[in-house]
């Protein structure tokens, strides 16, 4: 098996070298030097040799990063350049070449082929295939089956978090929205099934919300699809889908707790399903790839963790907990999976929407409250700080990433009080595919403060991912876990005087002494640094804290005071 892989590589190979002859590129190129003669050669040369190319390639085992491909970047730029080039003389002439056609839709197919195998996407970006392969978009027919050949290609590019970055940059998202609204009788249901899984991958959660009406007719037939290729021996399903690429749509959209519902209550397929059954299917889904982490299948590989990813998001709706829980087989793999860190595991490209197979088993562990290794299940138990020692505080800066340079500010700021305690950021923790946003939550588990800096920037990015009465209720759960805090402690202190001998005063790193008396009848306009000080001092501020503040005059103080206001509909802007 293993040599049988290799010789199919080294044809492949061997064919890109006999396209990447001189005649063969100046043909591509077109050449009019070239005799009439040669040139009807060269063309039937050409044709044969990528279609056995694009019938090779599906069989290619690729590496991360494999150098062995990036010799062919000219033979490759003069293919795409051969497509532009065919399409606009299409577009100015009435009579069609017809072997320029074939040559078209063959290099088409074959760039539709190589570009499924999404570990290649990020090389074919650097040879600008995505922006060559949008702008022939906007001027082919999109009746015509070369239109086909150019919205697949689109679509296994926006496959790759790095593709649907480039597409979204050449506008690619609202090209296809326009060609999908003013196409709508003359899109046949393949091309029109294509561009909706696009679209949905090219879409921010915040965008998918936003157009929910116009989901659901694909999340339907994403459902229809995924229950047939679940049935077949190949698992492939309506229009040779393959399961994953189905799912791969759902762990995007299953962001979105309206498309997770619509789903698994609204959804309408043949045969109906109700919830439970839609659980089930996942469920069953999931057990029957289990084996894909033992197995070293890539494919398999890929389908298994994001049909874990498409449990974790079930798993935090309450209302199908219970339903997943009395599956104790199901229930068993997922332990299994979650303790086991001896299985070999390809490494192969997982999109940022789709977590590790280690951490999806263990949020759904955490999720329904079950037992790991004998413990409760603890999503905090990886500390995102290193411990040095529980005297030094950790303090996180939440921003948005629009406040770039005034965060810069904050933390020389903070700097300079590097000794009294550590900062946690974002920026320091996005470096892996791991989600941010529970890294995030972590790092406000871990630290005594969150500094928030609060501008209309930071409201907007935050309501990208959150409902507006979300920010707000979590900003609310964090403002009352601090005052029950407070409360607690306050609590245990009276207690604990009652029983005990009286103690010494605290340090003066802990309580600051004031310097004078507070004179509570002194007007404020007249205070001075030490009657700030001493205010902090009589109210028994910690000296971190009122060092972190810093207030020079009474001023400040007032406007920080307004900022504090309660009023609900200004707490938060």
């Amino acid at each position: 098996m293993k040599n049988e892989k290799l010789l199919i590589r080294e044809i492949f190979f061997a064919l890109l070298d006999l396209l990447s002859k001189p005649q063969i590129c100046s043909y591509l190129d077109g050449d009019q030097q070239t005799k009439v003669p040669y040139q009807e050669i060269y063309k039937c040369i050409t044709n044969l040799l990528m279609k056995l190319a694009s019938e090779k390639v599906n069989s290619v085992q690729f590496k991360n990063d494999d150098s062995t491909i990036q010799k062919y970047t000219i033979t490759f730029t003069a293919m795409y350049k051969r497509v532009e080039h065919n399409l606009h003389v299409n577009i100015h002439t009435e009579q069609r070449v017809v072997s320029d056609n074939i040559t078209t839709l063959l290099i088409l197919s074959f760039l539709r082929n190589l570009s499924d195998r999404t570990i290649i996407v990020p090389w074919l970006l650097g040879i600008g295939l995505a922006k060559s392969i949008v702008e022939c978009l906007k001027i082919v027919e999109i009746s015509f089956y070369t239109a086909h050949q150019i919205v697949s290609i689109i679509y296994n590019i926006s496959r790759h978090d790095e593709g649907g970055d480039e597409l979204n940059t050449f506008d690619g998202l609202q090209i296809l929205k326009s060609i999908q609204s003013s196409n709508s009788e003359s899109l046949t249901g393949k091309n029109n099934l294509i561009i909706s899984m696009t679209i949905a991958l090219l879409s921010t959660p915040k965008q998918i919300r936003s157009d929910n009406k116009q989901m659901t007719g694909i999340l339907n037939r994403l459902l229809q699809i995924t229950m047939e290729a679940a049935e077949a021996v190949d698992h492939r399903g309506s229009y040779g889908f393959h399961v994953s690429e189905p799912l791969a749509v759902f762990t995007k959209v299953f962001v979105d707790d309206h498309s997770l519902d619509y789903v698994l209550t609204h959804a309408e397929t043949d045969p109906q399903l109700d919830a439970a059954s839609k659980i089930d299917l996942f469920v069953n889904l999931f057990m029957k790839f289990r084996g894909a982490f033992v197995e070293n299948n890539q494919l398999e590989q890929f389908t298994c963790t994001a049909l874990l990813n498409i449990l974790w998001s079930i798993s935090f709706q309450d209302q199908y907990k219970t339903k997943l829980q009395q599956n104790k087989n199901f229930l068993k793999t997922i332990n299994t999976l979650a303790m086991d860190d001896t299985e070999k595991v390809v490494n192969e490209y997982v999109p940022r929407s789709i977590e590790s197979m280690t951490k999806a088993a263990n949020g759904i562990l955490y999720n329904l409250q079950e037992l790991l290794g004998g413990k409760k299940v603890d999503i905090a138990d990886d500390q995102l700080v290193p411990n040095i020692g529980d005297q030094i505080p950790i303090i996180m800066i939440s921003y948005a990433h629009a406040n770039n340079h005034f965060c810069d500010n904050i933390l020389v700021e903070f700097q300079e009080r590097r000794n009294l305690f550590r900062i946690w950021i974002d920026r320091d923790h996005s470096s892996t595919n791991e989600d941010i946003w529970e890294k995030i939550a972590l790092g406000i588990k871990q630290s005594r403060l969150v500094v928030c800096l609060l501008s209309q920037e930071y409201y907007n990015s935050n309501t990208e991912n959150l409902d507006d009465s979300e920010v707000q209720e979590l900003l609310k759960t964090i403002e009352a876990t601090i005052k029950v805090t407070q409360t607690q402690t306050y609590s245990q202190q009276q207690e604990t005087e009652q029983h005990t001998m009286p103690m010494p005063a605290p340090k003066d790193a802990e309580i600051i002494k004031p310097t004078i008396i507070f004179n509570v009848k002194k007007p404020h306009e007249e205070w001075t640094v030490d009657d700030i000080h001493a205010w902090f001092g009589n109210y028994k501020v910690p000296d971190t804290l009122m060092k972190l503040y810093d207030f020079q005059s009474v001023a400040e103080m007032q406007e920080y005071a307004i900022k504090l206001c309660t009023d609900s509909k200004t707490e938060f802007i």
